[in-house]
């Protein structure tokens, strides 16, 4: 049976733009004629109980005005970009999120409110970047932290991991607390010459240390 791609059709003031696909259902990137833009279940659209992104609802008007509200702050951006980025392909960072499987909790991908309140209760300050705590796990209050920069970029894919004394910690982390040169130790240990034992016993790794005694 072929899947119908509702693309481009509209569904009362709200105009599909993109499929796509969440918890092996079909869902459509909208906006709305207010500007608004909402991810909603296709099948809520085909059947007509979402006909705009709230807008025309008396009851959430309130609501709605306070989400759209958000739209220029700092808050609302993060989170509007960490949508784009596990559900758009054309998301220049959408291999490293949504092509890996990491996807939004449906509590806050239908719902900004939700992801407002908790970020809120779980310290957001203007400074700090959502961080994943399971780099393989997805967006949810569960595996989720406020951060600084530095603590979530110890925590990439990317970001090398090695073990000294029993504790696995970044190479960052390690020359930070070892007062040890990043670069030299970086490129002794992509030479693999030595083991983090023989680098961090021997003297600091200061400019003008080669690897050799």
């Amino acid at each position: 049976m072929t899947k119908v791609d509702h693309t481009g059709r509209q569904f009362g003031r709200l105009t599909a733009i993109r499929k796509v696909i969440i918890n092996n259902r079909g869902h459509y990137v909208c906006r709305c004629e207010c500007g608004n833009e909402r991810i909603i279940r296709g099948d809520s659209l085909v059947g007509g109980k979402s006909k705009s992104c709230g807008c025309l609802s008396p009851d959430v008007n309130q609501e709605v005005h306070k989400t759209h509200g958000d739209s220029a702050t700092r808050l609302y951006n993060i989170y509007h970009k960490m949508i784009s980025r596990c559900y758009h392909k054309e998301n220049d960072r959408f291999h490293r999120y949504g092509q890996r499987g990491i996807s939004i909790c449906n509590e806050w991908l239908n719902d900004y409110e939700s992801f407002k309140e908790w970020s809120l209760s779980n310290g957001y300050t203007d400074d700090l970047s959502i961080d994943r705590i399971n780099n393989d796990g997805n967006y949810e209050p569960s595996n989720c932290r406020w951060t600084t920069v530095i603590v979530q970029s110890n925590n990439t894919s990317r970001t090398r991991k090695i073990e000294f004394n029993g504790e696995i910690k970044s190479i960052s982390e390690w020359c930070r607390e070892l007062n040890y040169s990043y670069g030299t130790t970086r490129k002794l240990l992509k030479q693999g010459h030595k083991t983090p034992d023989e680098i961090f016993t021997r003297p600091r790794l200061g400019k003008g240390y080669t690897g050799t005694r």
